[in-house]
């Protein structure tokens, strides 16, 4: 059984992963990044359930346009740029993350994601028929 103070350190050190919930590709890849995802790691919340008062620096319009981290400390990423913390703390991903941090993935990793999220649900519609 877990003690009030290891249960307080453990979440002090989980990331909150804010994503569209509504979307199948966004919940896809929230299970995806589940399975992967080193124990204890991350929490994940869907935007439309957001508590504001927890998380007063976040706004659902940001949330809805991209996934959002908010880091044990703190800060946040949103979009790409949360792509190689999140890799980083997968089970055999840490060299992916480490690929997208060199140039030209730099440049056209945001590209890409920039894409894939403003069409994601026309994409979510393509993935499910």
């Amino acid at each position: 059984m877990k003690s009030k103070n290891m249960k307080t350190t453990e979440q002090k050190n989980t990331t909150t992963v804010i994503y569209d919930g509504a979307c199948d590709l966004c919940q896809g890849g929230v299970r995806w990044l589940k399975r992967r995802a080193l124990h204890g790691r991350f929490n994940f919340i869907a935007c439309q359930s957001l508590d504001h008062h927890r998380f007063p620096q976040i706004n659902k319009k940001e949330c809805m346009q991209a996934i959002v981290v908010i880091l044990p400390d703190g800060r946040t990423f949103s979009g790409a740029h949360t792509l190689p913390y999140l890799l980083v703390h997968l089970k055999g991903w840490r060299y992916i993350a480490a690929l997208l941090r060199i140039w030209p993935l730099t440049v056209f990793t945001p590209l890409v994601y920039t894409w894939i999220a403003k069409n994601r649900y026309r994409l979510s519609c393509l993935i499910k028929n």
